[in-house]
């Protein structure tokens, strides 16, 4: 059975978070409840997960930036289940669940690659923190075809 990105349950917040910390920086308990605060519970942007079974296995947030457009606020997967396409299909599920012509993140280098290999044009903001290059990434995706 393929798996598929899910709205936010509420009642999953601790292993939410758990995961989340692998995408926060400072990558900690306390990073990732920041994250939570300043993007989900604000409702800034939601956040969908990928469970299979009981077992959360990725997850990845998205902010609205216009129409059809969004940014990835945070993108992880259990380091058990990385490698495996679960980050890829959670991308390539949103865009087009939510109907995305356009999507983009900000990152840093370790994770740079990855959005490469998903077709994004990565480009260096240079160091934004001491000693910390950041990329701007961004995914123009085809307008859908429609019939006259």
């Amino acid at each position: 059975m393929p798996l598929a990105p899910v709205p936010w349950d509420s009642s999953d917040l601790t292993s939410l978070l758990d995961v989340l910390q692998a995408a926060t920086w400072p990558s900690s308990p306390e990073g990732a409840a920041a994250a939570w605060q300043t993007f989900y519970a604000s409702r800034t942007a939601r956040l969908w997960v990928l469970r299979e079974g009981d077992e959360t296995r990725g997850l990845i947030g998205l902010r609205a930036t216009g129409p059809g457009a969004a940014e990835i606020t945070h993108i992880a997967v259990r380091p058990i289940w990385r490698g495996q396409g679960i980050g890829r299909s959670m991308v390539h599920e949103l865009i087009t669940r939510e109907g995305l012509q356009e999507l983009s993140a900000e990152t840093d280098g370790e994770a740079a690659p990855f959005y490469r290999r998903l077709g994004f044009a990565v480009r260096s903001l240079g160091e934004r923190y001491p000693g910390v290059e950041r990329f701007s990434c961004t995914l123009r995706t085809p307008l859908p075809h429609t019939e006259p």
